[in-house]
């Protein structure tokens, strides 16, 4: 629970998100999640992380994902007292088109 509220507070501009997908389909037919978040290192984390996943399945997109395929996104992130620690999250391939 204190992980969900946790991540409830954090505020993610899913339209920015989006027109970052939009504008990255423009010189492509489509792009893995690990390549966004390659051309546009994640600034808030797993909860951007989730954001970007909501949208591939909630239409918003044409998207797929390739069965038993997998990606590792890393990101920074700040421990409790500032400092800055890698972490990285493993997530089912998915794959935005145009």
């Amino acid at each position: 629970q204190a992980l969900l509220a946790m991540y409830a507070q954090m505020i993610v501009d899913k339209a920015q998100l989006m027109h970052h997908i939009r504008h990255s389909l423009q010189a492509r037919e489509q792009i893995t999640l690990a390549e966004l978040c390659q051309l546009q290192p994640l600034q808030h984390g797993l909860a951007e992380l989730v954001a970007y996943m909501q949208l591939a399945d909630d239409g918003s997109f044409k998207s797929l994902g390739e069965d038993g395929q997998s990606d590792t996104i890393q990101w920074q992130g700040k421990t409790a007292a500032g400092s800055v620690v890698e972490k990285s999250a493993r997530v089912p391939r998915v794959i935005f088109m145009q």
